[in-house]
């Protein structure tokens, strides 16, 4: 699925991703979701990654959003909330 693909919300697991620049927000959801790394830093502000997956024998969603501390205004309800620091 690729990344910027959008997806319904029913058996969705929210997970934000929260951290400073240049922390690694992005390599831990493109590795997660995508199995990639990306060598070179390319500053974004935000983004979204999508993965299904099984639990339970049964499909989840997973929503990964990933944002920078100084644009963590978060008006929607996340699952899991991931901060990553240095």
């Amino acid at each position: 699925m690729d990344r910027t693909e959008s997806f319904s919300t029913e058996n969705e697991i929210k997970i934000v991703i929260l951290g400073l620049g240049a922390v690694g927000k992005s390599n831990l959801a493109l590795r997660f979701t995508q199995g990639e790394f990306e060598e070179d830093y390319n500053p974004t502000l935000q983004e979204t990654f999508i993965k299904s997956v099984n639990v339970d024998n049964k499909p989840v969603t997973l929503g990964m959003y990933y944002i920078s501390f100084r644009n963590a205004i978060i008006s929607f309800h996340f699952d899991v909330t991931v901060y990553l620091y240095n």
